[in-house]
């Protein structure tokens, strides 16, 4: 089945009149949505499309599942379902996101694609710590962390290292949780992630300071400020600020934690 891109370019053009001026990408997504012929390529650039925007339609996602399914694209069937399902969590349907993200695992599973069923795992995951069962959570980042080893990606080791901990310190194993930290911020330096690097050192801290550790929580707290100033990262280094003011006010450095809960509320 041929899939005409011409209707599609009318609504593209018209939903990203305003970010065609922001963005290179979305310009030449439209042009070579003009000139593409292939099907699969057609869809994977509406997909981009629909991310970028993003567009949060749920027939727009339905359609591009349905139409990938026609062509068997089944790698794009899947990614389609899973941003579907991704929004109807976000509207809060869970059960619904839930069916959606089984639908695209199972996709996912028949073609073996490692890198796909990781992802699946991960927003099982991030689906199930949203409504705070953390027992679930945990399994699911625990699975992704597993196929994540297996294709050894530094940034999303880093990644599916920090999820793995984030559960154990809401379960109060310390000790384990700082070991996922470890091997997070190992592999988030070899990726050069400092989004993620300063991320692991905060809840690094955050495992210290829990047990009341308060100088290595310190320590911590203060590389992952550090890291936060360098990229400009106002809202974790205003969390990560705190937590630190907090910390000097329990050591009853009184005026150093003033000095930093100020810079926190700037």
């Amino acid at each position: 089945m041929r899939i005409n891109p011409f209707k599609f370019i009318t609504l593209l053009c018209l939903v990203a009149t305003g970010l065609c001026a922001q963005s290179r990408y979305i310009d030449s997504l439209v042009e070579r949505l003009k000139t593409e012929k292939q099907d699969t390529v057609i869809l994977k650039l509406k997909g981009e499309f629909g991310e970028m925007a993003p567009i949060l339609r749920e027939g727009y996602w339905d359609t591009l599942a349905a139409e990938a399914a026609k062509v068997n694209y089944p790698a794009g069937e899947a990614a389609f379902l899973n941003n579907r399902g991704y929004l109807a969590m976000s509207k809060g349907n869970i059960k619904e996101a839930i069916a959606y993200y089984e639908k695209s695992l199972k996709i996912r599973e028949a073609i073996k694609d490692r890198e796909g069923i990781a992802n699946s795992y991960n927003n099982f995951g991030f689906l199930y710590e949203s409504q705070n069962d953390r027992e679930n959570a945990f399994i699911y980042y625990k699975k992704s962390l597993e196929i994540r080893k297996k294709i050894n990606d530094p940034a999303k080791l880093g990644v599916a290292y920090n999820n793995v901990g984030s559960m154990l310190l809401g379960q109060k194993k310390y000790e384990e949780a700082l070991q996922y930290f470890d091997e997070g911020i190992t592999n988030s330096k070899k990726a050069n992630d400092k989004v993620y690097l300063s991320l692991l050192y905060h809840n690094k801290g955050a495992a210290y300071d829990k047990q009341n550790r308060l100088d290595e929580a310190l320590g911590f707290y203060e590389q992952a400020a550090s890291i936060r100033r360098e990229i400009n990262e106002q809202e974790g280094l205003a969390n990560t600020l705190s937590n630190i003011g907090y910390l000097y006010a329990k050591k009853k450095n009184y005026p150093k934690a003033i000095n930093i809960t100020e810079e926190a509320l700037k």
